[in-house]
């Protein structure tokens, strides 16, 4: 009877781990089955959020409404009829055109930035750049406009 009573014992373990295992690997296949799904999803969601296409409307010379891709360019750039916004980092610097920022660092007053542009010339209304005077003090000294003017 002792025989039998730990045969039966071992014979109960024995299933109940093999219980507990088809209960993992069931798991483990729902788990693996949830995943998958979730990165289908994941790739659906991304596909039409690629698919997803922002217009910006503005208007061209004659006043006829136009719609473009909306980019950083299309917000920036320069049109007669339509408003050109700026768009600013977290640092509050606002992104320009390379072309543009080269222009300002070799401009010392707003009239020659501005006539980099074919925009007239205003002789009586120029303010110095003050990069531009900072660095053309470390270079020339507090006397740098007489080298400047060869004055």
């Amino acid at each position: 009877m002792g025989l039998s009573a730990s045969q039966a014992r071992l014979l109960s373990i024995t299933a109940r781990l093999s219980d507990n295992e088809l209960r993992s690997q069931t798991i483990t296949t729902a788990k693996m089955s949830l995943a998958s799904k979730t990165s289908e999803a994941s790739s659906a969601y991304l596909d039409a959020l690629n698919q997803t296409q922002l217009m910006f409307s503005t208007y061209d010379a004659d006043g006829n409404k136009t719609l473009q891709k909306l980019t950083g360019t299309s917000l920036t750039e320069y049109g007669s009829l339509k408003n050109q916004y700026g768009i600013i980092n977290t640092d509050g610097q606002i992104m320009v055109s390379e072309t543009d920022a080269n222009n300002y660092l070799e401009s010392a007053t707003m009239g020659e930035f501005l006539e980099k542009y074919g925009v007239a010339k205003v002789e009586d209304q120029e303010k110095d750049n003050p990069a531009y005077i900072d660095k053309a003090t470390s270079i020339w000294g507090s006397d740098w406009k007489n080298w400047v003017t060869n004055g």
